[in-house]
């Protein structure tokens, strides 16, 4: 208000600029799979090398995990866990963020089938199997298909087995055997 009363009014506009920075893409981050008990680091290959990479655990809102180009987590369940990715470009951050999918395998669990726990020196060979095909037995670190009760050492010995599943997952088997 002026001194002889009269009032000046005035608009001021502001204009909130649009952050340039786009949403990730998925040829920019890959999913990742893992085995149980394994980190999976997820990586963000972002064409314009100024962006960086803003992790949450969240789709909207939430706090950062983790800002960078890697992103590793430890200690995962088994199943699917979702991340999600912006980009900043140093001043903003993208409106929308990239789901990003790690799924964390189970490990085999085989079982060593058929094989009793005492053999006399004298009894046939024992093929061997196990609940979880594909792997491999061993004796004393050579690589066997069948034991030999005749040719195994008097007292304990223990078979080995070592399978890998499709998913690149390892898990193992033993059986201590008692020569008498």
């Amino acid at each position: 208000t002026a001194e002889d009363g009269s009032k000046t009014e005035y608009t001021i506009t502001f204009i909130q600029e649009s952050c340039p920075a786009t949403a990730p893409v998925t040829s920019e981050i890959a999913n990742v799979s893992v085995c149980v008990g394994d980190a999976a680091t997820l990586v963000a290959n972002f064409s314009n090398e100024s962006y960086e990479a803003v992790w949450y655990d969240v789709e909207t809102a939430g706090s950062a995990l983790k800002t960078g180009t890697e992103f590793s987590v430890e200690k995962l369940t088994e199943g699917i866990h979702s991340y999600y990715v912006a980009k900043n470009d140093g001043t903003c951050e993208s409106a929308n963020r990239l789901e990003v999918m790690v799924t964390v395998n189970p490990l085999p669990t085989p079982e060593i089938l058929g094989l009793a726990e005492n053999y006399c020196a004298d009894a046939d060979a024992v093929d061997l199997s196990a609940s979880v095909a594909g792997g491999k037995f061993s004796l004393g670190g050579a690589t066997i298909t069948s034991f030999n009760p005749a040719t195994a050492t008097i007292g304990s010995n223990t078979i080995e087995y070592i399978v890998t599943d499709k998913n690149g997952c390892s898990g193992s088997a033993s059986q201590t055997v008692t020569i008498i």
